[in-house]
């Protein structure tokens, strides 16, 4: 019966993937065949000796170094059996300086440095259609909460594989097809759909972290045509550090993005978790280490103008049922993000952000766990980080050895929260490195 009633649903949402889809090929109209690009002629530069003369090769740069085992070890998309192979991984290390004042008035401050994300893994692509992705994360730095940091494999990032539906099938009523089952992110938000490789900020805003669920197992289609793509799956509710089963309950998601122009996109994104109020079946948390709420929808837009750009992000949501019953947690959430760059020379970037996040209930909200509301080393009341209504200014510098592939960044950011008990504010000053292949 929970089976039949999963198809059933993941075949609406699909229904509703599809029909968006095909809505946005209607609307850009049949494609054509690109022209053939004109290339001028030109006569080729002869030595003194009479030989042709060549380009010189690049010299390899230590930029190259630092991407190289990020690159396709393998790469033929015609053969039968292994068609690419990859490594890849990540590094990240940070610290942060809190300084405020508490619901009491009394003043804090505190120093945190954290190992946030070293990953691990690996891409193939075999006979022709078939994909399998793994990444596991190899370190649980619990510093910040008074413990230590442990080595060594801790849980999996993504793990999934892939079928190409549409190269295998030749459908041409789409551009591309596929079918995914396994564990994987789930974007919602604006800021979740980049990655920490490429985030602009040191950490996401509090209200992205709020709708942002934690690694989920399921079966979802891709698709896209024209300037249309989107995303539609069903969840597990299930917690696990891998392959999650299903046990619990389920969760529903739906993606559609709309390429506006070269430079701008739309991103629409909606979750819905029939298991809230289960206590038994939801076991998901989202990364504000709350139980996975009711529902949550998004809707962003993105835009690049010469050395701008600009995000900006509504979230909306509904907390559900609170599995220890307080009520001040429940209830309706919502907030918006504005996140402005600026491109300086010598590989410098300019970074600002505004967040806001607001809820009906006195506790309906939370700020970020790093580190504002570390209690435990604050020795600060803070009232656990939530609230009803939360605001944070970030200004930040970026410096880009090589690009996202290794980066330093450092930012200043403010915030205050409003709780049952009265106001809290702080400061934070972050530093923080990144590098990835």
């Amino acid at each position: 019966m929970k089976r039949d009633r999963r198809v059933r649903r993941l075949a609406a949402l699909l229904a509703i993937l599809a029909g968006t889809v095909a809505s946005g090929a209607w609307a850009d109209g049949p494609t054509t065949a690109e022209s053939e690009p004109q290339v001028a002629e030109t006569e080729p530069q002869v030595t003194e000796t009479g030989a042709a003369a060549t380009e010189p090769e690049p010299a390899c740069t230590w930029c190259d170094w630092v991407r190289a085992p990020g690159t396709k070890l393998i790469q033929n998309k015609d053969s039968w059996f292994i068609n690419s192979f990859r490594f890849m991984g990540r590094f990240q290390y940070q610290t942060a300086y809190v300084d405020g004042s508490d619901v009491n008035g009394d003043n804090f401050d505190a120093s945190f440095s954290d190992f946030r994300r070293v990953r691990f893994g690996a891409e193939v692509g075999f006979l022709r259609y078939l994909k399998v992705k793994g990444n596991a994360n190899f370190v649980a730095d619990f510093k910040q909460v008074g413990g230590k940091t442990d080595w060594g494999y801790t849980f999996m990032d993504e793990l999934y594989g892939s079928f190409d539906i549409g190269r295998a099938t030749g459908w041409e009523a789409v551009d591309k097809l596929s079918f995914h089952y396994g564990r994987r992110k789930m974007l919602l938000g604006a800021e979740v759909h980049q990655s920490s490789k490429k985030i602009k900020t040191v950490e996401r805003s509090a209200i992205a972290n709020r709708a942002f669920p934690t690694r989920m197992t399921g079966a979802w289609f891709k698709a896209a045509k024209g300037k249309w793509s989107g995303t539609a799956g069903i969840f597990t509710t299930e917690l696990s550090k891998d392959i999650a089963d299903w046990n619990g309950g389920e969760a529903y998601y739906l993606n559609v993005n709309h390429q506006l122009t070269e430079q701008d996109e739309l991103i629409f994104d909606f979750l819905y978790n029939d298991a809230n109020g289960r206590d038994e079946d939801n076991n998901v948390l989202t990364n504000q280490a709350g139980v996975l709420y009711k529902w949550a929808f998004s809707a962003a837009w993105e835009g690049q103008r010469g050395k701008w750009g600009l995000l900006a992000n509504a979230i909306f949501g509904d907390n559900g049922k609170n599995p220890l019953d307080i009520r001040d947690r429940e209830g309706l959430f919502w907030g918006f993000v504005v996140l402005p760059t600026y491109e300086l020379p010598y590989n410098f970037e300019l970074v600002g952000r505004y967040a806001y996040q607001g809820s009906k209930r006195d506790a309906g909200i939370r700020t970020n766990s790093r580190y504002f509301r570390r209690e435990l080393k604050t020795e600060a009341d803070v009232n656990g980080g939530r609230g009803d209504n939360h605001h944070s200014l970030y200004a930040g510098l970026n410096y880009y050895f090589c690009d996202d592939n290794m980066k330093i960044m450092s930012a200043v950011e403010w915030e205050t929260l409003d709780t049952p008990d009265g106001n809290a504010n702080g400061w934070t000053l972050w530093l923080a490195y990144r590098m990835y292949f």
